[in-house]
């Protein structure tokens, strides 16, 4: 007798909000538990959730230690001015500072064990990303980076890419505590996140973003 499955489907309802997607972790989607499945579901979907708030608040906590390291503030205080320049003179100005960066900041990286981490400017544009390099992506859309440029931590969900990934950002204050830009992590929430929380509710799951599976946890035989 084949092996009965039950499966709590995650549905990721996106709104779009000028070509992307936010998700504040405390609302960030809706569950569908399938019809007339076991009530052991029940508190399942809580237990998800609380899950990605205590990784959110562990990340942040990460980031704001080192939000005042002196390899980032002296970064993103000494960084040249690239008002109105083309992207191709802006890379020019800004490649070699952003060199200098990324060894400090691959380090970081491997402290907080963030899958990605970026800098951002006091005008929400990345400036650099580990891995990569230099980057020069405006996402100053993004509610999750206005807060921060605002003084404001905060976590949250984003389509980036075609996937999902948990965000966290720091401000990075100058002296006279004004933030001049962001320090910002992201874990993609794929298969590999699923699995960790799948052991943790005792169930499979299935991740779908715009009515298309995404990761799940099921053997493909089933």
């Amino acid at each position: 007798m084949s092996k009965i499955k039950t499966v709590i489907v995650v549905l990721l309802l996106v709104l779009a909000a000028g070509g992307s997607a936010f998700y504040g972790l405390t609302r960030f989607y809706q569950t569908e538990i399938l019809p007339n499945t076991d009530k052991s579901l029940a508190g399942s979907e809580k237990l998800i959730l609380d899950k990605l708030r205590a990784e959110a608040f562990i990340q942040i906590q990460a980031l704001n230690a080192h939000s005042r390291d002196s390899a980032l503030v002296d970064f993103l205080t000494q960084l040249p001015s690239t008002d109105g320049q083309a992207p191709d003179a802006m890379k020019s100005t800004l490649e070699p500072v952003a060199k200098k960066l990324q060894e400090p900041m691959e380090k970081i990286r491997a402290s907080i064990k963030a899958e990605k981490l970026s800098i951002l400017n006091e005008k929400g544009m990345e400036i650099v990303k580990v891995p990569g390099g230099l980057s020069l992506k405006s996402i100053e859309g993004l509610p999750i980076v206005k807060d921060c440029l605002s003084g404001t931590m905060r976590d949250g969900m984003y389509e980036l890419d075609g996937k999902l990934s948990q965000l966290a950002a720091v401000p990075i204050t100058n002296a006279s505590g004004k933030a001049i830009g962001c320090l910002m992590s992201s874990q993609a929430l794929g298969k590999a996140r699923l699995h960790v929380l799948s052991k943790n509710s005792g169930h499979d799951l299935a991740l779908l973003l715009r009515k298309k599976v995404q990761a799940t946890t099921l053997d493909k035989s089933v």
